[in-house]
């Protein structure tokens, strides 16, 4: 059977008035002004939105129970329609009486303390009643209590009538709390329970309280974060008992903090498919809290095989070869090295990996000293050993032996909320590399490694409500050659490159060059889209002998639809530069995102279209959008 269906479409009805009968209170300009707050297009273009203006209702009754409406009644919308294709959206209101705050009532406190509270609250004796913020305010008197120490707080008459008493006949309203402060508490000691592998020291390290320290929700919860942050624990409670009278309202607590352990070696394996990688997977043995101090060891094992090889260059992409790309690595890390804040975190890898113009095995080994010198700022240096063989190269000066040997310090100030999902805050971080012989760089006659590196990220999130956040990300990144002088020959003559400018002793390697790619990627464009200079030859195309810049902005509304769903839209833009920076150069992209949290940050999906399609070296257009995956979080 084929159902066939004829669809007549008609045309979009036309919003030609709006009627509010039984208003006195507000005026009918003012209530068309909410409309904006629908957010709806077609009622922005007056046309009808009959699911918008249902929604209506809700807004108009929020506006006058904040203006101490309680009785409100609104009925409708009602729509009229014309033979003319418009209409008429009409509601009809019964306002009620307006209601005032007669007296709030705070018993249990003495006149300080009630004067403080009464401050904070958003009604107000003698004030017009704000029906939406009479719960907030309740919950506002108890917190201003816990933040003072008193955490033991509570509301005695919480689900009384006497609470919140409207009297009817005066238009008026009474507010009464009755409160048991209970005791303001102070540190005086702690207690570990649950700890069965965990040495208690561990523990002790970040409990770093003072006696008769006041304890406040704020403290507590902080403390809490910090033990969770060190990876070893499923769940923390912190509970205060208070131990000893200290006269007056003062009373000394003992913490009793409660943890549950993680197993301590986990096994993880990640199969999965990347598009620019390929087919892959990934193996983890991870030895966490060894000798229940803890201290971690990592050996890790990932391998691809890709089945685009658009990442290389055009002669290696037209020859067609693959082969199997892999890595290892062996990681440790000591948290507290000799009983210091210092971390300490020592690596040894080994891979065997493709890149835009040669293929390479690179062997590292790195050592890492890292401090948190207050809760905003931490501090680290590391210290890298590179030897690399690069093979199969289009251009010869790729190919051979390299040796690096860097420095790269680096300092952080974080403002953040949340490291693992923020709403608000900034993290700046400012890392600065350098590589020369002094640090068993390679240094011969025809080839000298020195060079610096200079990298600056900021993550900005300024929130628009508690629901939605703006994120901002701008990252800047310079390298220099070091090793200018030009190289001659045996008879005297300037050596000169392929494309006629002298060849100086020393490059920035290949592998070090800038490419953007991981977080800095633009999306909406593949990694040899965005890796192209103004003239359309991909970066790595070029010797870098005096200096690269790259330049990565990305802003993006966010919706927190609850603890684990983030919905976003996107701009990003970037580039890559030789010798200077051109911002007025930049590529843009722009898209949607979709994250799901997870522990470690968000799996991010997103899809990204070009806002200008650009040609590359042999003319042709590029790809109109394209579509992300990535792990972490801006």
């Amino acid at each position: 059977l084929v159902y066939y269906f004829e669809i007549h479409e008609g045309r979009k009805v036309a919003v030609t008035d709006y009627d509010f009968t039984g208003i006195t209170f507000f005026s009918r300009k003012r209530i068309l002004s909410w409309l904006e707050t629908l957010n709806s297009s077609l009622v922005d273009r007056n046309y009808v939105d009959e699911t918008a203006y249902y929604k209506f209702v809700q807004v108009i009754k929020n506006e006058y129970l904040k203006n101490g409406f309680f009785d409100i009644e609104i009925h409708g919308p009602f729509f009229q329609f014309t033979e003319s294709n418009e209409a008429v959206i009409s509601y009809k209101l019964h306002e009620g009486k307006q209601y005032y705050i007669r007296t709030i009532t705070i018993k249990g406190l003495d006149a300080k303390n009630r004067q403080e509270i009464l401050a904070k609250l958003n009604n107000t004796a003698g004030g017009v009643a704000n029906f939406l913020e009479v719960d907030a305010d309740i919950r506002r008197v108890v917190s201003s209590l816990s933040v003072k120490g008193y955490i033991f707080a509570y509301l005695k008459n919480q689900n009384d009538q006497e609470l919140l008493k409207i009297d009817t006949n005066n238009s008026s309203i009474d507010l009464k709390f009755d409160l048991e402060p209970g005791k303001k508490v102070f540190y005086e000691d702690y207690k570990i329970i649950g700890n069965n592998k965990t040495k208690a020291e561990v523990i002790s390290r970040e409990i770093e309280l003072e006696q008769k320290q006041l304890i406040t929700p704020a403290l507590l919860k902080e403390l809490t974060d910090r033990l969770l942050a060190l990876g070893l624990f499923s769940s923390v409670k912190i509970t205060p008992i208070i131990t000893r009278d200290l006269g007056e309202d003062n009373a000394a607590t003992t913490l009793l903090i409660n943890v549950q352990e993680k197993d301590s070696i986990q096994i993880k394996v990640a199969p999965g498919f990347r598009t620019d990688l390929g087919l892959k997977t990934s193996a983890t043995l991870n030895f966490d809290n060894l000798f229940g101090s803890n201290k971690s060891l990592g050996i890790n094992a990932q391998a691809n095989k890709r089945f685009d090889l658009s990442g290389l260059d055009p002669r290696r992409r037209g020859e067609n070869k693959n082969f199997i790309e892999w890595g290892t690595s062996v990681d440790y890390a000591h948290p507290y090295l000799f009983n210091t804040k210092f971390k300490f975190d020592a690596s040894s890898a080994a891979s065997r990996k493709r890149f835009y113009g040669f293929d390479a095995e690179i062997f590292q080994n790195s050592v890492q000293l890292s401090r948190e010198i207050a809760t905003f700022l931490s501090i680290g240096a590391m210290y890298q050993l590179e030897v690399i063989n690069q093979y199969d190269a289009s251009k010869e000066i790729d190919a051979g032996y390299f040796r690096i040997g860097s420095l790269s310090p680096s300092i952080s100030f974080d403002f953040r909320d949340s490291a693992i999902m923020p709403h608000r805050g900034f993290l700046t971080t400012l890392t600065y590399e350098i590589a020369n012989p002094t640090l068993n760089s390679l240094d011969r006659e025809d080839i000298e490694i020195n060079y610096y590196k200079l990298v600056w990220r900021n993550k900005i999130y300024l929130p628009i409500n508690d629901s939605v956040t703006f994120a901002t990300s701008l990252v800047m990144g310079m390298e220099e050659n070091l090793a200018k002088e030009v190289r001659h020959d045996a008879v005297g003559n300037v050596i000169l490159n392929a494309n006629g400018v002298p060849q100086t002793k020393g490059y920035i390697p290949s592998i070090k060059v800038f490419r953007l790619d991981g977080f800095d990627t633009v999306r909406g464009h593949s990694d040899t889209e965005i890796n192209r200079l103004q003239r359309g030859q991909d970066i790595n195309e070029m010797i870098i002998q005096d200096r690269a810049y790259f330049l990565n902005l990305k802003l993006e509304p966010r919706v927190y639809l609850d603890d684990s769903l983030i919905l976003g839209v996107f701009l990003d833009a970037g580039r890559v530069y030789v010798q200077k920076m051109q911002p007025e150069e930049l590529r843009f992209g722009a898209g949607t995102s979709f994250k799901l949290v997870t522990p470690v940050g968000t799996l991010d999906f997103n899809y990204g279209v070009k806002l200008k399609r650009g040609r590359d070296a042999n003319n042709n257009k590029e790809s109109f959008g394209r579509f992300h995956i990535s792990i972490g979080f801006f």
